[in-house]
């Protein structure tokens, strides 16, 4: 009994940590827009999008039940050349309790363009997925640390241009390494992702970007809703809408110093969180990014 307790806690670790892993570096803003930050490591091909960017963000999740969730990640991305394509690196780390998550991606992605028509980028990549997790509370003798690696690959195609953006992509996890003989299904959190947005242009001012982003998995899918204003070029902000536990984000922006740095918050909040805690409370997440465009 002792041993399946242990199994199963175990693995609803594994899940609730990848999941929120897998949606914290999406959130405020795109490699070209201001919709999806982090958006290569569901969507390598973004990497390609013609601005080039070097950013880091923190966030904190804070649970009902008075723990929360702390993490940071950078980001970087360059075109080395139109012939030879763009090369990305992504860096997260996450600390839930005890538990430890970190990864770390390398993105290619190859672009082609088609003038005023737009341009269609074709990427994947390559990444580890650390995982410990100190199981104090278990009555073993000796304590033993669990400790799981995961090899992360994704390929994706992107589509960019003065109006529209539309991608599909699919990331898939293998194990590599564990220290426990626990079989886990890692096909729950393997996901074929789509997403698609439209700018709408008001006085060459003001422009008004609707979005969606489609997560297929094994045994559910997820959808984002959002919309995104920016005004002169210079300050943006969005609302955006998850279906997982009812999640909501509201974002605000300024892209400053000759559109070079990017200043950003995002300020995100349940409805009710009902998955192991009392649903009549919420919970809430902050997250700041700074980011530099290279050229």
């Amino acid at each position: 009994m002792k041993a399946k307790k242990r199994k199963c806690m175990f693995q609803q670790m594994f899940v609730v940590v990848t999941l929120l892993c897998l949606l914290a570096g999406t959130r405020v803003s795109a490699q070209e827009g201001a919709y999806w930050m982090g958006l290569s490591t569901k969507n390598p091909a973004a990497i390609g999008t013609p601005s080039d960017w070097l950013f880091g963000t923190y966030y904190q999740i804070n649970y009902p039940n008075e723990t929360k969730m702390e993490g940071y990640g950078f980001f970087a991305d360059m075109e080395v050349s139109p012939r030879v394509g763009t090369f990305g690196l992504s860096y997260m780390h996450e600390q839930f309790d005890d538990n430890k998550t970190t990864l770390i991606e390398l993105c290619y992605a190859y672009t082609f363009d088609f003038s005023d028509k737009g341009e269609i980028h074709v990427g994947l990549s390559a990444g580890l997925n650390n995982n410990k997790n100190s199981l104090l509370y278990y009555e073993m003798n000796p304590i033993q640390d669990y400790k799981l690696t995961l090899l992360k690959t994704s390929l994706g195609t992107y589509y960019n241009s003065r109006k529209l953006d539309a991608g599909i992509s699919y990331n898939f996890y293998s194990e590599m390494k564990s220290n426990f003989d626990y079989e886990i299904d890692y096909s729950m959190v393997n996901a074929l992702t789509v997403l698609s947005a439209y700018r709408f242009f008001v006085n060459n001012e003001l422009v008004i970007e609707p979005n969606v982003l489609l997560d297929f998995r094994k045994d559910n899918s997820d959808a984002y809703l959002g919309l995104h204003l920016t005004f002169d070029e210079l300050v943006w902000a969005g609302f955006s809408s998850k279906d997982w536990n009812e999640l909501y984000s509201l974002d605000l922006g300024l892209d400053i110093v000759e559109k070079r740095l990017r200043l950003a918050y995002s300020f995100s909040f349940s409805k009710s969180y009902n998955v192991m805690f009392d649903m009549n409370k919420r919970l809430t997440a902050h997250e700041f990014v700074l980011g530099y465009r290279l050229n």
